[in-house]
């Protein structure tokens, strides 16, 4: 079912610029010089797109009022010559219709005077150009006309065309009537083409494509699927399908008008195909990278690389569009000073948005914090469970979730507990006063040889002092690094390390000191009785 439906589009896309294209307009019956109004013909590009419209509906006698010709020789030879011209232009002309000036006074920097437009060539020995020139007309305003000096090359080049060989071999029916102002037979050579420009675009893949792969990749056929050609199969066969079409359909003379027409249909068709395979490639890209980066353990590069592909994504459809909006034609100025102006209030409108957005992209490519991680941010301290575009999830100690917007996040001072190279073990050792001087020194070395003995213990940073007399105690400073790699581990070091101290304690007959006072009772002198 997808297959049909990927064939459809692509019969859809073309068929379209004939679908699509504007019908011949309206003009008025052949009669004198004034038979065609001044309004189709005030610019270069109105002039000839009008010709050629009225030739496409074969409306010759209408077409001759675009021709510099005087009106007895608009009446004489007119028709025949408008039909000579429009099939030399089907089958010779050079040139891009979209380029024609679309403005009264013509292109002015052409260097040609301004009563004179070159607006292309014909594909002959000679290199003859299609002049157009500007005249007075009877309403009192100016018109474009094709100029006498190139119909007067018209029957020469008209004489190396002459009539299609292939329609002088085809049924009169084909041949002579028309569907939506194109002959029969090539709307049947269109339709014909359509499965042989994909068979022959699937045999050039295979070919120039898959087989490269097959020798260079080493894949074997049952990993075709997962490899990088079945990514690339489907927007390489449309696009491939589609230039074999327009290169084939082109040899058998489709009418310039409609050329035109088909010829920007499938410009922005190949753009579409063009950015739907740049987008898939890319896309197998970013997922082998993350892929690799995730078993690496490296999390955050690869939250990096999840934000990339949505970025990416975004741009190439922007492109993509904007290049298909001025292959129609569109003035991308006006387009892109709009879109300058429209991303100016979008960012007013969504500034917190958008600090959200940028933080979040700070805090992935700053690698401050990672998934899994467990940190204090304020008030809050818990693990980190998602790191979004908009928002960091927490998971706190309670069990409840924290969001932080991540743009509140950038600005705030975050305690990464997760990213310790090692954990401080800083006990409080509180000995009683009745403590002798030698039960004290004991209790000071053997600390002091438990820690340098154990493993898990950074002997340099190891020190035990006596601190200070406390209120109620001797205070034992004990300070050292225990080398664990997270807080689990480092909990049963410390258990274990507590347990010892306690019994280098017991051994040397202390003990330890706990909150106290001392009650000091005395009688008064006059009464004999306690104070």
């Amino acid at each position: 079912m997808l297959n049909r439906l990927r064939w459809t589009a692509a019969a859809f896309v073309l068929l379209a610029p004939s679908l699509t294209s504007p019908q011949p307009a309206p003009a008025p019956a052949a009669g004198a010089a004034e038979g065609v109004p001044v309004a189709l013909r005030p610019t270069p590009r109105s002039a000839v797109m009008n010709f050629l419209r009225a030739t496409q509906a074969r409306r010759y006698r209408v077409a001759a009022q675009f021709l510099q010709l005087s009106e007895a020789e608009r009446d004489r030879r007119g028709a025949e010559l408008a039909r000579e011209l429009s099939q030399v232009m089907d089958q010779l002309f050079i040139g891009n219709l979209d380029a024609i000036s679309n403005s009264p006074d013509g292109a002015l920097d052409d260097g040609l005077p301004p009563d004179r437009e070159i607006v292309g060539h014909f594909a002959t020995d000679g290199r003859h150009p299609l002049v157009l020139v500007r005249v007075p007309d009877r309403t009192g305003g100016h018109a474009w006309l094709i100029a006498a000096e190139t119909l007067e090359q018209v029957p020469e080049m008209y004489a190396e065309v002459g009539y299609p060989e292939i329609e002088r071999r085809l049924p009169a029916v084909l041949v002579e009537h028309q569907f939506l102002g194109v002959d029969l037979w090539r709307w049947l050579a269109a339709i014909l083409l359509i499965p042989v420009s994909a068979a022959a675009a699937w045999v050039l893949l295979r070919l120039f494509v898959l087989l490269p792969i097959l020798i260079f990749a080493r894949l074997r056929r049952a990993e075709l699927k997962t490899s990088l050609w079945a990514e690339i199969r489907t927007p390489a066969l449309v696009l491939s399908t589609m230039l074999l079409h327009y290169l084939v359909l082109i040899s058998f003379g489709i009418p310039l008008l409609y050329r035109q027409y088909y010829g920007r249909t499938v410009r922005i068709s190949v753009t579409v195909a063009a950015a739907w395979l740049l987008w898939r490639w890319m896309k197998r890209g970013l997922k082998l990278a993350y892929d690799r980066v995730v078993q690496r353990g490296d999390v955050e590069t690869g939250s990096i690389l999840l934000l990339s592909q949505r970025i990416t994504k975004v741009l190439v459809v922007a492109v993509a569009i904007l290049i298909s909006l001025s292959l129609l034609g569109i003035e991308m100025k006006g387009v892109l000073a709009g879109l300058g102006i429209g991303g100016i209030a979008v960012a007013l409108a969504a500034q917190k948005t958008l600090e959200n957005v940028f933080g979040g992209i700070w805090v992935l490519s700053d690698r401050a914090i990672r998934v899994g991680d467990f940190c204090v941010f304020g008030a809050h301290r818990g693990t980190v469970e998602d790191i979004g575009l908009r928002s960091t999830r927490v998971r706190t100690l309670e069990r409840t979730v924290v969001t932080i917007p991540n743009g509140q996040l950038a600005n705030m001072i975050v305690e990464n507990f997760t990213l310790r190279d090692k954990f401080w073990f800083n006990p409080a050792i509180t000995l009683r006063y009745e403590t002798t001087p030698a039960q004290l020194e004991y209790v000071l070395k053997g600390v002091q040889s438990l820690l340098e003995a154990h493993p898990k213990i950074e002997k340099d940073t190891v020190r035990v002092r006596f601190q200070r007399l406390g209120n109620f105690s001797l205070d034992v400073e004990v300070h050292a690094y225990v080398l664990a790699g997270d807080f689990v581990e480092f909990t049963a070091v410390r258990e274990e390390l507590l347990v010892q101290i306690k019994e280098v304690v017991a051994a040397s007959g202390a003990d330890f000191a706990f909150p106290s006072q001392t009650l000091y009772l005395a009688k008064d002198p006059k009464t004999g009785q306690p104070q």
